[in-house]
């Protein structure tokens, strides 16, 4: 239990003001029950960049013709050379579908052109549904995805065995956990529950083969790099994959190893210059009605761990009750 002060009993009541849990953990292997104004449940170090997918990148091409802006895929395509140049180039001559001048241009399927003629002025007009026209566009687009990917985590756990019990008016939990084994049940005038968003973005690329007639008998083709703004999009999938800013029940807890977190009477300047080295036993005992800061990564202040072996039971308990006064362990504090 983490609450607000010590009764005559050394029994918690009240709220604490504040408790400030940045990338640390506070885990009881039974129940823990939280009573306090503010509770900050904050990861410190997450770091995150936008990186390449490993998916592969899309492919697109299709076709457009003048005054139109439809897309035609390639097997809806056909385009009209003149027939000399199979002959030129020595390429075997394809089936036709329909012939213009004397027989001497004909319009074949644009998957039976070959290769080295698609991308120059020997391709003139195009036919699509009957029709053909002079001008058209080719366009080979490659549509390439990046995500938000983490390169440093370190949430901050609120963890229990047992249930979890918030009591509060604020609670703040960002890109962190809070996990019970059995329930979490909290009752906060305000909840957020907040990460980064895991942003990821199409960006787009590829080129743009326009074919065009200049003059009678005159084609040419201009090639242009293809552009189109990124399409940037909040990727749910990523964010729970990626982020951690859960509440879960029912979640059995995995024994990992303990770190040694900090904890901070920020409100008078008056911190417990000792170690605790027992394990935590029973109801908890508060330095009574101030701001509580646990930070990971420190060791000039107190430190509390759990034991994996203790018995189910409160967290965050000072072990016994001391043979002399409060007073006389801690530095005076004024009312």
């Amino acid at each position: 239990m983490i609450g607000g002060e010590l009764d005559e009993n050394w029994s918690v009541t009240g709220s604490a003001k504040q408790i400030n849990n940045h990338s640390a953990t506070i885990e009881a292997q039974g129940d823990l029950y939280i009573a306090t104004n503010e509770l900050n449940n904050i990861n410190d170090h997450i770091v995150t960049e936008m990186r390449k997918s490993d998916e592969p990148p899309e492919r697109e091409e299709y076709f457009e013709h003048e005054g139109s802006l439809e897309k035609y895929s390639p097997d809806d395509v056909y385009y009209r050379i003149q027939v000399f140049y199979f002959h030129q180039y020595g390429l075997a001559k394809p089936k036709s579908y329909g012939c213009e001048k004397g027989g001497r241009r004909c319009y074949y399927k644009w998957n039976d052109i070959p290769e080295q003629f698609r991308e120059t002025g020997i391709i003139e007009r195009i036919k699509v549904n009957g029709k053909s026209y002079r001008n058209s566009n080719h366009y080979k687009i490659v549509k390439t995805k990046y995500q938000t990917t983490v390169l440093e985590t370190d949430p901050g756990n609120i963890t229990a065995a047992g249930n979890v019990i918030i009591h509060g008016q604020t609670l703040n939990n960002q890109d962190s956990k809070i996990i019970a084994g059995k329930t979490v049940n909290i009752n906060v005038d305000q909840l957020n529950n907040h990460s980064q968003e895991a942003i990821a973005k199409y960006v787009y690329s590829g080129k743009r083969i326009e074919h065009w007639k200049k003059h009678t008998d005159d084609y040419r083709k201009t090639e242009h790099e293809y552009t189109k703004p990124d399409e940037i999009f909040i990727d749910n999938a990523l964010n729970k994959n990626i982020v951690d800013h859960q509440i879960f029940e029912k979640t059995k807890l995995t024994e990992q190893p303990r770190s040694e977190v900090n904890v901070e009477n920020k409100h008078n300047q008056v911190a417990v210059d000792k170690t605790v080295n027992d394990t935590l036993t029973q109801q908890a005992k508060v330095v009574s009605g101030q701001s509580i800061a646990i930070n990971s990564n420190q060791s000039d202040r107190t430190h509390i761990k759990t034991d994996a072996n203790h018995q189910p039971g409160s967290i965050t308990s000072m072990l016994p009750k001391p043979t002399t006064t409060i007073e006389e362990d801690l530095p005076h504090q004024e009312n």
